[in-house]
């Protein structure tokens, strides 16, 4: 049962993938004047990402090192948690509310503790992120693959 999920989900990550590499890159739309520099800088790169996690994926399941799945994961939520920290002030509507009010010394101040904080708390909240999860999820997959036992004990120390 295993075995089959394990192919189920290299076939599903990987076919997903590679149709998603396809449609973005072959089947782009005529009015996007794919020769221009938004292509190339930011349509083309987040293509490429968007269908290589699922590649990477279907080949980190193949080749069995869920590790490197578990590194993965754990990149993919800190950075939705830096997007989420990043965009957080701004959608309270906490830059508006202090620009409004009037400009005294303390509130400059307090602007600027509001400031370094939305630039240094994602990086932090990232960081704890992507411990966290490592830590959880090394509770199932082993930083080091299980040792394979040999049919011979004696074979391994002459070696």
């Amino acid at each position: 049962m295993k075995n089959i999920l394990r192919w189920l989900t290299i076939a599903a990550f990987g076919g997903y993938g590679i149709i998603s590499l396809f449609e973005g890159l072959v089947l782009m739309p005529d009015g996007l004047a794919a020769r221009g520099a938004i292509y190339w800088f930011f349509i083309l790169p987040f293509m490429l990402a968007y269908g290589g996690l699922f590649v990477a994926v279907a080949y980190f399941v193949l080749r069995r090192q869920y590790r490197h799945l578990r590194t993965l994961t754990s990149v993919l939520a800190a950075v939705v948690v830096f997007a989420l920290l990043t965009f957080l002030p701004r959608d309270l509507g906490l830059y508006e509310h202090f620009l409004a009010r009037d400009h005294s010394p303390w509130a400059i101040f307090l602007m600027l503790f509001l400031s370094l904080a939305a630039l240094l708390l994602p990086f932090y909240g990232a960081g704890w992120t992507y411990r966290r999860v490592q830590a959880i999820l090394s509770r199932f997959i082993p930083d080091h693959p299980p040792l394979r036992q040999t049919e011979d004990p004696c074979a391994t120390a002459s070696l």
